[in-house]
């Protein structure tokens, strides 16, 4: 597994979660 891609996952999920407690 690529950690580079993995990172990238955490952050596309981290920015998911902070736009719905924005709603």
């Amino acid at each position: 597994m690529d950690v580079e891609k993995m990172n990238l996952r955490l952050d596309m999920d981290v920015q998911k979660l902070e736009i719905e407690k924005l709603r």
